[in-house]
Order: structure tokens, then sequence, then C-alpha cells
């Protein structure tokens, strides 16, 4: 009977396994290997993630990520927390049991622009768009001033 068990257990992964491989594809912003790891309404938001990414470009791909001390506490069958910490915050991303698979699982938002629960996603989004901000900002004066260049380059020559 025990061998029964142990071998219908391990063909999946508890919380930690794919809360793990799920931060660890988050943090290398390979939001596609995240999917893997993910419900439908979580991958939305990595397709939303990759989005904002690709229009911030390498300034924030170069930003390293990184989590450390990850634990999982299951409630009941099908959901778990999975708390970690990433720089001094302590984060939480929940996990739900979809057929034999543990998933990400981040719900949607709610009206007033924080999320209920799994708010460090939406978090690293809002910090995309912070650093996509900064560079239009960058480019704008970059504009201004090669503006000015030229009508000083044009007054020159009357």
């Amino acid at each position: 009977m025990i061998a029964v068990f142990f071998v219908a257990c391990s063909g999946s992964e508890g919380p930690e396994g794919n809360a793990k491989a799920y931060l660890d594809a988050f943090t290398a912003n390979d939001f596609d290997k995240a999917k893997e790891f993910a419900t439908e309404d979580t991958k939305d938001k990595l397709d939303f993630m990759k989005q904002i990414s690709a229009m911030v470009g390498e300034k924030a791909a170069e930003e390293k990520k990184s989590y450390s001390d990850l634990k999982c506490t299951v409630s009941g069958d099908t959901t778990a927390a999975c708390t970690y910490k990433s720089g001094d915050k302590e984060e939480t991303v929940n996990m739900k049991k979809t057929g034999e698979k543990w998933l990400v699982h981040q719900p949607k938002e709610n009206p007033m622009g924080g999320a209920e629960e799994g708010g460090d996603m939406m978090d690293a989004g809002g910090e995309m768009m912070d650093a996509g901000a900064e560079m239009i900002q960058d480019g704008a004066e970059a504009v201004k001033e090669g503006a000015a260049e030229v009508e000083k380059a044009a007054a020159d020559k009357k």
C-alpha cells in the first residue's frame, strides 16, 4: 500500500515545485515559460506583462529580480498560499490545484486598482510601466534639447 501511495503521489508536483518554477521564469522575464505553471486568468496577465516588458525594453530586462525563502501553506484540497521574500518585502503567490497540477492563480484586480490577491505580480507591472514612463520622459527631454539646437543653428545662419 505504501509503495502504491508513493508512486501515485510522485507524478504531481506539490505547490512548492510549481511555485518555484513559476517564480524562476517570472523573475527571468520568461513570461512564456511562467505560463506553463499558471491558470488561464494568470496567463492573460502574463501576456500583459510580456507586452509591458517589450515596451520598456532592455532597462527593465536588465533589472535582476530575485526571491528567497519560498514556503507554501495548503488550505483545503485545492488552494495554497506560497510566501517568499523579494528584497525586504514578503510577497505571496496563490496556487490552485487543477486536476493533479498546482498552478499559480492570480485573481482579477478590484476596481480601485489594487489586487485583491497576488498584488506582487501587478506591482512588478507597475514598476515596469514606471520604467517605461521614465524612458519616454528622457526621450522627450532629448527631443526638446535637439529642437533647441536646431533653432540655435537656424538663428546663427541668419
